[in-house]
């Protein structure tokens, strides 16, 4: 139950972006990005205050759909608007935003196996929320 927990935020980011692919382009990158980021937010609010393992498997998913929106239009934002000289610089902080949610699904995955850790987890996973998104 565990591994489906953690997996599931995956399939969330996949319908994330080919949601974003269906509709971000009458959306615009703008309103897409931003739209992620209030999905995120509502999924990252969900996890923190779910007490069951099916609010956490929808939190995942809600999450997931934010974050997949979010990744598949930054870059393209980002391209379209950086200098050539400064594209990687411009990418660096997507790549550690991307980092640190993965830290924080791995402490997700130790907190399940100790329940000790159970609101180290809670406090990370609200932590995230104060993450700057681009």
């Amino acid at each position: 139950m565990v591994g489906l927990i953690v997996a599931i935020y995956e399939v969330g980011c996949f319908f994330g972006s080919i949601l974003t692919a269906i509709v971000g382009e009458q959306l615009g990158r703008r309103k897409s990005i931003g739209g992620g980021v209030i999905i995120m937010i509502i999924g990252a609010l969900l996890q923190a205050t779910s007490y069951s393992r099916a609010q956490m498997i929808v939190a995942r998913i809600v999450a997931g759909i934010g974050m997949g929106a979010i990744n598949s239009t930054i870059p393209v934002l980002q391209a379209e608007f950086s200098p050539k000289a400064t594209r990687g610089i411009c990418k660096s902080p997507h790549l550690k935003l991307l980092f640190t949610v993965e830290l924080i699904n791995i402490s997700r995955l130790r907190s399940a196996e100790y329940p000790q850790l159970w609101n180290l987890f809670r406090l990370l996973d609200r932590l995230r929320l104060l993450l700057p998104h681009q």
